[in-house]
């Protein structure tokens, strides 16, 4: 099951990306594209993460998979956030 309602708050120097859970999750990687192509920059445990390594003036976008200790599921929707 893919990450949905993936969501993005930009706060200052910093971009908050948000994503409904999944029950069997036991934890999720958030990718990001800064013009080079999707990395994972962080896996988290939780339904959020919060993005502190942005330069102003540039788009970022962000997709959200999910880890359930066997399988990685396909992406959520992309979301792109300016700073």
């Amino acid at each position: 099951m893919n990450p949905t309602k993936i969501l993005h708050v930009v706060c200052g120097a910093k971009i908050k990306i948000t994503w409904a859970g999944v029950p069997t999750a036991t934890s999720y990687r958030v990718k990001r594209d800064d013009g080079t192509g999707f990395r994972t920059i962080a896996e988290v445990q939780g339904d959020y993460y919060i993005d502190e390594n942005v330069t102003e003036w540039k788009s970022y976008s962000y997709l959200v998979t999910v880890l359930d200790g066997r399988w990685e599921s396909g992406p959520s929707n992309r979301v792109t956030a300016r700073i």
